[in-house]
């Protein structure tokens, strides 16, 4: 019935095949799309891993050259500070009472150099994800006290550094070398940047909730 019904209506047969016809130009359309985004895909993904050994590369040089760098600022850091205690040994008791603030700006300057590299030591282990706090219960308002001595004698009074800290203050958990690390850091630019013969204060106070606020003004 059906093909005597394709044989009395043509229409019907023309009606099929342009249909079909339509439906076969639009599959072959979809699946040249589907390979074009495949293709697209496929070149993305060779991107991305191309870009991941890149970076991946990167960060081992960075992290081979921090070491070298490491190593080689310790070396003549030690230098210096042998060399600082042979002058003890060699000087008279005079002779270092005239120079004692000359030896312990020295000592103060490779301090603040063991903390510059710490702090490159510190932000490789960050993002390698090995940073681990080492927690301690310590005197906070004496570490403010001992950063700012030793921040006035490198200082050379250029910048007058005060501290405005309470007669005592709870001792706090933390990483103490982080603590100190950082509050060097925040003082590094003011003291830097501040015109000669301005001041800086250095101030710790408690803070409702158990909290203690250390601020550089």
């Amino acid at each position: 019935g059906f093909r005597t019904l394709l044989g009395e209506q043509n229409f019907i047969g023309y009606s099929m095949l342009e249909t079909l016809s339509h439906r076969l130009r639009q599959s072959d359309e979809e699946r040249r799309d589907t390979q074009v985004a495949e293709q697209a895909l496929a070149e993305q993904v060779s991107q991305l891993e191309t870009d991941k050994n890149t970076l991946l590369q990167l960060t081992r040089l960075r992290q081979e050259t921090t070491d070298l760098i490491v190593h080689d600022l310790r070396n003549p850091l030690g230098a210096v500070l042998m060399a600082r205690r042979t002058l003890e040994f060699s000087l008279s008791q005079e002779e270092l009472d005239h120079n004692r603030e000359l030896l312990n700006a020295a000592v103060s300057s490779c301090t603040r150099m063991q903390r510059l590299i710490d702090s490159m030591l510190e932000v490789a282990r960050m993002e390698a994800g090995d940073a681990v706090l080492v927690l301690s219960n310590f005197d906070l308002r004496q570490l403010i006290l001992d950063l700012a001595h030793n921040t006035r004698m490198l200082n050379q009074g250029r910048v007058e550094l005060f501290t405005d800290l309470p007669a005592s203050l709870p001792h706090v958990t933390a990483d103490r070398d982080r603590i100190e690390r950082l509050l060097a850091n925040l003082l590094d630019n003011p003291i830097n940047h501040t015109p000669i013969g301005k001041q800086i204060t250095l101030a710790a106070s408690l803070q409702p909730g158990n909290f203690l606020r250390v601020s550089v003004t």
